[in-house]
């Protein structure tokens, strides 16, 4: 995938996190930012709409209003009920404070691409988006 094709989107409430996470990926497209699921959730589905859906979601877990999990499952249902092809459906990678099996097993179960915990390592970080067809 070349870096003008692919759309980022960074669900995370604290805007220190954004901009860390957005200097990461930059180099691999265009970021947008949401801070709390029901936004993010808004701007996948605003995404679709206009045709222009996003390639990466980075989803932290806690956040208010709708936390990261609440907001996959919201967006793995909608791909689902919308009959979105296998090779449309947005990757995603958890991001998040949080390690413990729980929260992965449950991220897991929602489809996500990868968990990745805070503070964030660049190296696990590359080669997740590798693992996944991402290349600056």
């Amino acid at each position: 995938m070349s870096t003008q094709t692919i759309k980022i989107l960074i669900v995370e409430d604290e805007v220190i996190s954004q901009k860390v996470l957005a200097n990461f990926l930059r180099p691999y497209g265009e970021c947008s930012f949401a801070s709390n699921g029901v936004e993010g959730f808004e701007k996948f589905l605003t995404a679709h709409q206009k045709g222009v859906s996003y390639d990466l979601l980075c989803l932290d877990i806690m956040m208010p209003i709708q936390n990261g999990l609440a907001t996959l499952k919201q967006i793995r249902d909608w791909e689902k009920r919308n009959n979105i092809a296998d090779q449309q459906i947005a990757k995603c990678i958890m991001v998040t404070a949080i390690d413990n099996e729980k929260n992965r097993t449950k991220a897991l179960e929602q489809n996500c691409d990868g968990y990745i915990t805070k503070p964030i390592k660049i190296q696990e970080l590359i080669k997740k988006l590798e693992e996944l067809g991402f290349s600056k």
